[in-house]
C-alpha cells in the first residue's frame, strides 16, 4: 500500500486544517496538508496523467472534435500504452506487494530488502492486465460498439482489479 492506515487515520483532521488555512487566504504547508494529498510522497505518475489530461482537453478543444465520439480510441489505445508503463514499473519493482511463496513472487523488493523473501510485484500483475484488456477491447473492435462502450468498460474493468491489488 502507498500509505499505511496509521498515516491516514488523521486525514480528517488534516483535511480540516487544509481547508481552513485555504479559507484563510494562504497555502497549507508541512503537516497541515492530509497525507492523501502529498503527491511528492510517491505519487509522481499523477502529474504525467494531470498533463495528458490538460492535453487532451486542449488539443479536442483547439480541433472542435467531440470528445466521447472519439474517447473510445483513447480507452483502446491507453491500455497499450500502460502495459508498456507498468513494465517499466515492474523493472525497476516501484509496487510491492505482500509478502508471498507465489512463483511470481521477486525477492528483494520487499520492504527492508531482505533477498530471501519475495513479495508480489504489483507492476507486472497490472502489466498483465493491462495487455489484457488490450487484447479484449482488440477482440471486441472487430464489431461495431455503441459510443463510450470501451470507456465506460475500461472503468468497470479496471476499478475492481485495482481495489483487489491494494
Amino acid at each position: 500500500l502507498m500509505y499505511r492506515p496509521e498515516d491516514i487515520a488523521g486525514d480528517s483532521a488534516r483535511f480540516s486544517t487544509f481547508f481552513s488555512v485555504l479559507a484563510s487566504g494562504r497555502l497549507p504547508h508541512g503537516e497541515e496538508v492530509p497525507v492523501l494529498l502529498q503527491f511528492w510522497h510517491g505519487l509522481s505518475s499523477f502529474g504525467g496523467f494531470a498533463a495528458c489530461v490538460a492535453l487532451t482537453i486542449w488539443f479536442f478543444r483547439k480541433e472542435k472534435m467531440p470528445f466521447w465520439p472519439n474517447a473510445d480510441g483513447l480507452a483502446i489505445g491507453l491500455t497499450l500504452g500502460w502495459f508498456f508503463g507498468r513494465m517499466g514499473c515492474f523493472s525497476a519493482h516501484d509496487h510491492a506487494g505482500n509478502v508471498t511463496n507465489f512463483y511470481l513472487g521477486v525477492y528483494g523488493m520487499c520492504p527492508g530488502g531482505n533477498p530471501t523473501v519475495a513479495c508480489h510485484d504489483l507492476g507486472l500483475y497490472e502489466a498483465l492486465w493491462s495487455i489484457s484488456a488490450f487484447g479484449l477491447f482488440s477482440f471486441l473492435d472487430r464489431k461495431p460498439r455503441p459510443t463510450g462502450f470501451y470507456t465506460g468498460l475500461l472503468a468497470a474493468l479496471y476499478g475492481p482489479s485495482r481495489f483487489a491489488s491494494d
